[in-house]
């Protein structure tokens, strides 16, 4: 076996019957699609099953690269891109069966395709021929900061939480290098660095879990029950925390503002309204002028329209 002009870049994974799927950066096209990605299938005698020099997986005029490459329980694979096709890095997958056919939109189903960079793409199979698919988010930057964002994709292409992934990590100071593994239920274990602390990177990890049962789910039972969704992790907390809050629809006026003991306002983070979603925002424990507040218990209200859910939070210094 061989293949013309091939990049570096290949990645491999076993076809469930002795043999395996290879995809690589491919150059064959160079001067007219860019760097495209291709694929082969090997048996167990080390024969090529599809087409001589590979098959075209992702072939669009633009920078395509593997980052991702996974068995889809069926003797077929998932292949992960990270895509410059929009003019901007964007994630999009493609699933192919054991002869060779793709299984989803020619030219893949887009996983992420918001503002701003998304890279560095993992992702799991869920063990039903889709996949939970995690990476390194810039569409909410300020400063040096990156989020982790994921999506679930099932058999038949359809992504299943939010629009362009839903936030498994955004507070400040950069987080990357994710890395995703099976929970062994359908969901998945995600991890990455995370200079939150400002000094030295730590590790930090979140598990999702499938639907009906998993987090983004949990979230919108929540808010269909009580009209919104409001969390603060950590808490108490010293330096920063994460306030997540969601809607159950289009909302005129959204508020999430906090105040202290004596129901003075001491901050206000949002006032804006919002479609039906899952939020965050973090609050650095200071005020509206910049000052740092004092240790002590403070009050955070989420207000959507009419209605209004109260978190207490405890800031220590």
């Amino acid at each position: 076996m061989h293949c013309l002009r091939q990049s570096r870049g290949g990645l491999i994974t076993g076809d469930e019957n002795n043999g395996a799927i290879i995809s690589w950066n491919d150059a064959r096209n160079s001067g007219t699609t860019g760097i495209d990605i291709y694929g082969q299938r090997i048996d167990s005698l080390g024969n090529s099953k599809w087409m001589s020099d590979g098959i075209g997986i992702f072939i669009v005029d633009s920078l395509q690269l593997i980052r991702d490459l996974y068995n889809d329980g069926n003797h077929g694979a998932l292949i992960v891109s990270w895509d410059y096709r929009n003019g901007n890095y964007d994630i999009y997958v493609q699933r192919i069966d054991s002869s060779g056919i793709k299984m989803w939109d020619s030219i893949g189903v887009p996983i992420c395709t918001a503002d701003s960079i998304q890279q560095y793409p993992a992702g799991v199979s869920d063990g039903r021929s889709g996949a939970i698919i995690a990476w390194q988010d810039k569409r909410n930057y300020s400063a040096n900061n990156w989020d982790i964002y994921a999506q679930h994709i099932d058999s038949s292409g359809t992504v299943l939480w939010d629009t362009n992934g839903m936030a498994i990590c955004i507070v400040p100071w950069g987080q990357g290098g994710s890395r995703v593994t099976t929970d062994m239920t359908g969901g998945a274990i995600i991890a990455w660095s995370d200079g939150r602390d400002g000094s030295t990177n730590k590790t930090y990890a979140q598990r999702v879990g499938d639907e009906p049962s998993g987090t983004i789910e949990t979230w919108r039972r929540e808010i269909r029950r009580r009209g919104g969704f409001l969390q603060i992790y950590p808490n108490p907390f010293t330096k920063l925390t994460t306030i997540s809050f969601g809607v159950e629809q289009s909302a005129k006026s959204i508020e999430l503002k906090i105040y202290d003991v004596t129901g003075g306002l001491v901050k206000t983070l949002v006032n804006e309204s919002k479609g039906l979603g899952v939020y965050g925002v973090y609050w650095d424990g200071k005020d509206n002028e910049g000052n740092l507040l004092p240790s002590g218990i403070y009050f955070c209200q989420l207000s959507v329209d009419e209605q209004r859910l109260i978190q207490k939070l405890i800031l220590l210094r």
